[in-house]
This record gives C-alpha cells, sequence and structure tokens, in this order.
C-alpha cells in the first residue's frame, strides 16, 4: 500500500521560506519543485534537502495566466514519472506552511485508500461565472517575459493589454461553441488528487490540447482548467462533489480572499483555530514570529489535534 505524499511547489521568491517549509513537510515524503524561469539565480544558493527534485524544464510563469497550468503539469508530470504510487499529489506554493504535522493529513488519506474522489479540488458549482472567466479576453502575459512591469516599456506593454482586455472584455469566444459538452467549473488553485485523477488530467491536456490552448486569454485558467477537465470526468461522482462554500475555498488551506494578504503573528488566533492543513501566505520577515509559533504549538506539539475535512 502506497504511503508516501507528493508535495508539488509552485515557486518564484523567498527561498529562505522555501527552505523552511520543505523542513516541515520532512524527509519521508517527495517534493516536487518548479522555479519560475524568472527567478534570478541565486535563488538556488540555499540548500534544499535531497527529498526535493527539481522539475525541468522550468516555465517563465506570469500571474493568472495559463503558464501555472502549464507548470502545474509540469509537476505532475514529473512526481508520476518518479512514483505512481503515491496516496495523493498535494499542490503547494513556495509561500504555504503547514500547520497540522504531515502524519495527520497521511492518516486521512491512508484511510481512504480507494478513494479516487476529487474532492478536495472543491469545484465551486456555478457554470454561469464559470463561463464568465473563460468568455472574456484577458491578456495577463507581456509580449516578452522579459519585459519587467516597473520600466516604461512595461507600463506601455500593460496598457496595451488593458485596452485590449476593455474592448474584448464583452465579447463571448466561443466556449461553448467549442467546447459544446462541457460544463465549465472553478474553485481554488491548491488541490490535492489521487494519482489516478492527476494522470487522467495529465494525459487530457495532452489528447486534447484544444482545451488548455483555448484558456491561453482566459483570466486565472489554474482556477478553471483542472475544475473544468475533472468535473466532467468519472472522477466527480461522488453524490455532492460540488460547493457553493466560500468558506471552504482553500480546501486543504486557509487562503484570505485578499491575494495579498501575507499571514503575521497576529494571525495565530484564526490558524490555531482552523481544521485547514495549510497556511498561505508566509514570508520570510514578515510571518517567522508565526512560523515559530506553529512550529511549537502545532507542528511539535503532543497536543496537535487531528486534521478534519
Amino acid at each position: 500500500m502506497a504511503t508516501k505524499i507528493a508535495f508539488l511547489v509552485l515557486a518564484h521568491g523567498d527561498p529562505h521560506h522555501l527552505v523552511r517549509l520543505c523542513a516541515s513537510i520532512g524527509p519521508y515524503d517527495d517534493i516536487f519543485l518548479h522555479v519560475d524561469r524568472k527567478t534570478p539565480d541565486d535563488f538556488f544558493a540555499v540548500s534544499l534537502p535531497s527529498n526535493v527534485r527539481l522539475v525541468q524544464p522550468r516555465t517563465a510563469v506570469q500571474w493568472a495566466d495559463v503558464s501555472i497550468v502549464h507548470a502545474t503539469l509540469s509537476l505532475i508530470e514529473s512526481a508520476l514519472a518518479f512514483s505512481d504510487g503515491y496516496l495523493r499529489l498535494v499542490l503547494l506554493s513556495g509561500a504555504c506552511y503547514p500547520i497540522r504535522p504531515v502524519e495527520r493529513l497521511r492518516e486521512h488519506f491512508l484511510a481512504r485508500p480507494n478513494q479516487n474522489e476529487i474532492r478536495y479540488v472543491n469545484l465551486l458549482e456555478g457554470p454561469e461565472s464559470a463561463l464568465r472567466r473563460i468568455s472574456r479576453w484577458h491578456f495577463r502575459r507581456p509580449l516578452d517575459s522579459k519585459i519587467r512591469n516597473e520600466t516604461l516599456v512595461g507600463a506601455a506593454s500593460r496598457a496595451v493589454r488593458k485596452i485590449a482586455y476593455l474592448a474584448g472584455r464583452s465579447v463571448d469566444d466561443g466556449f461553448k461553441q467549442y467546447f459544446p459538452d462541457l460544463v465549465p467549473y472553478f474553485g481554488s488553485q491548491w488541490w490535492a488528487l489521487t494519482p489516478a485523477a492527476a494522470n487522467y488530467a495529465l494525459e487530457r491536456s495532452k489528447a486534447a490540447p484544444e482545451l488548455l490552448a483555448y484558456m491561453r486569454h482566459c483570466w486565472a485558467p489554474d482556477e478553471v482548467y483542472f475544475h473544468t477537465v475533472l468535473g466532467n470526468s468519472e472522477y466527480a461522482t461522488s453524490p455532492e462533489p460540488y460547493t457553493q462554500d466560500l468558506s471552504r475555498l482553500g480546501n486543504l488551506h486557509i487562503v484570505q480572499r485578499a491575494a495579498s494578504k501575507i499571514f503575521q503573528y497576529s494571525d495565530l488566533p484564526e490558524v490555531m483555530a482552523s481544521d485547514a492543513f495549510f497556511v498561505r501566505k508566509l514570508a520570510t520577515g514578515v510571518s517567522d514570529q508565526l512560523a515559530d509559533a506553529i512550529d511549537q504549538k502545532l507542528l511539535n506539539s503532543r497536543e496537535s489535534s487531528t486534521v478534519t475535512f
């Protein structure tokens, strides 16, 4: 019986927190790491644990862009090529941090060894909302990935893309015309999948690349692509696979709706009260005291409570 978890980590900065995250996961499980291709080489000056495997080739990732899906698919492919015997593949960012021992999560998965569920994708049933996300043109990607936002060229690039977005925002570019049999779904980027479900998403991207290609100009396809692929598959077979409960948007995570929110020590009561497994986002120099408290009170305490879902 499989006992290991594959943690898939998307990172682009803060290598010191990344080292702390990997150390908190521990040496038993496998960690597959994708580092944004735009990240400077000095990122790799830190020493990562031996169970961390760097995924190549690296994708230049843009926020809310389909490049995030490509990077995630690379992580899935690397993990499944290394082993197909994982309990789950758990997607994290380099800014995540566990708030329950990994053993609690392992116990939960081991109690459900044959459950080919997508419960942790947490599909939000709202075809109209999802359809708007993938029927309006968005232009998050600059013409050249080397363009920096803080430069005049970067400002001009953003302005051109903004004008293009405003001009095309009311245009339905035909999702239902191209994919009449698909119901669109969206949800949290952060999920946990069985190897079978993850492999299905990977093979679907290769065998039928049209959907992924279509999402090149969609808003945040990382919150739509996997959800739509799996939501229209045999893995969406539980009686109530979807939810309207936005409080569970983060699945295994505490995730604030404000994307820029960085958790600090003042947020410890919320973290302590949560039944989630990870908190996002933490950052070196801002969240150090909180991470120390999590280590002491939640990760290393004998009284660490069993995670519930």
